[in-house]
């Protein structure tokens, strides 16, 4: 089934102008190996040594098609990496960024404003690549992420999931709320008792309202935003991973 995706296409326009140059898109260029990820076009038309970001900091991925049938990759800047996302776009604003994949030029739009929302859309003159290209992104991402739950303990949260909830854990986090994952569920003696929460309430240890969630908002029993919840994650106010929460369960780390 086709995905609707002009409205985000009509959205992102007011961030990038593509180039119409085809043959740039796709073809190989003398430059050593780079990582996968954005980069800076410098005036000289190579690109900057170093990534803005990298796959691994890629979020909610999804390979997806317009009205006309043509393939494009959205997704999100793991929010670990927003501003650093939204400084480099705004250096670069009137200038083009360059997607590289496996050493070649995927896609070079021009920026034409600051981005802080974190959004980004892959698109290529040849599109019948990007289904090979997405699965080559996800799978980049799910190694790199491997290597961080590798060695879990079989007891811990993460493996209490089904496969498909663990799948969509995995292209959900970037490595450091997968890191900030490990540090709340791998080590117990680490976390005090957790509380629970049903039905839009959260209850102490003896089933003692404290607090209600709803809308992935944290309240307090005076209804005043304390936190916020996500994808298995409890935030504070600033957005920094402070828990976690699964199966009815909440758990805090110790401060």
């Amino acid at each position: 089934m086709k995905t609707n995706i002009s409205l985000i296409s009509l959205v992102l326009l007011l961030f990038f102008s593509q180039i119409t140059k085809a043959q740039s898109n796709t073809g190989k260029h003398d430059f050593t190996h780079k990582e996968n990820g954005w980069y800076h076009v410098l005036s000289t038309g190579s690109l900057s040594p170093k990534p803005i970001i990298t796959v691994k900091d890629f979020v909610g991925l999804k390979l997806e098609k317009d009205y006309f049938g043509k393939y494009a990759i959205s997704g999100q800047i793991s929010k670990h990496k927003l501003n650093k996302w939204a400084d480099e776009t705004e250096k670069s604003i009137g200038e083009k960024i360059a997607f590289v994949f496996n050493d070649s030029i995927i896609t070079t739009p021009q920026v034409n404003c600051r981005i802080e929302s974190g959004t980004f859309m892959i698109t290529s003159f040849s599109d019948q690549k990007l289904p090979e290209i997405y699965e080559g992104i996800m799978r980049e991402k799910s190694d790199s992420l491997e290597v961080v739950f590798n060695g879990w303990e079989k007891d811990s949260l993460y493996y209490e999931l089904s496969p498909e909830q663990r799948d969509s854990v995995r292209m959900s986090i970037d490595y450091w709320e997968a890191k900030a994952w490990i540090d709340l569920t791998s080590n117990h003696n680490e976390h005090i008792p957790p509380i629970t929460y049903r039905n839009g309430y959260i209850l102490d240890k003896k089933g003692k309202i404290i607090g209600n969630y709803a809308n992935g908002h944290i309240f307090d029993k005076g209804r005043n935003i304390k936190g916020f919840y996500s994808n298995g994650f409890i935030y504070d106010k600033n957005h920094n991973i402070i828990g976690n929460y699964n199966n009815g369960f909440v758990t805090f780390k110790k401060k």
